[in-house]
This record gives structure tokens, sequence and C-alpha cells, in this order.
């Protein structure tokens, strides 16, 4: 399968390289110049995006310090269980 070359450049710039694309098939896609005044701010942020689409949401863990002693003792106990079944 032949290579793939992508280019990026104004008509001008890709036109010089007129003798090096001869014989190649190709795909032109114009894109818009960020820098240009027509093109509000370039590519929008996720947060422009999806403005007004998403609300906030807040996360307040609970706290696993009980439970983490539960689970200690629960392991204690069994691996005492364990040495007094021998």
């Amino acid at each position: 399968m032949p290579e793939t070359t992508i280019i990026e450049g104004t008509w001008e710039e890709i036109k010089k390289l007129d003798s090096s694309l001869t014989g190649r098939r190709f795909r032109l896609v114009a894109i818009p110049d960020p820098r240009s005044p027509d093109s509000a701010d370039g590519d929008p942020t996720l947060g422009k995006l999806f403005e007004g689409r998403i609300g906030t949401m807040s996360f307040d863990p609970p706290d696993l310090s009980e439970r983490a002693k539960e689970h200690v003792a629960e392991a204690i106990e069994a691996a005492e269980a364990r040495s007094r079944a021998r």
C-alpha cells in the first residue's frame, strides 16, 4: 500500500511542492485559519461545547475509617481462628 502523506499549509505553500506531487491522488479539506477574524476563537473548549448541556457534580466520599477498622478486625479474627484450628 502506498504511503500516505499529510501536507498542511496555505494553497500557495502547497503549490510550491508541485513537482513532488505529480501523479499522486489527493483528498482536499479546506480548514479555517484559527487566526482569522471569521474564526471565533479557534477550536472551542470542552466547556464551550457542553455549555448549558451538563451540570456540575460533587462527590463527598464517605468516611471509610470505621469500615476499615471492622475489616482489619475480621481479618485478625480469621487468622487467629485458622491458627487455633491447627
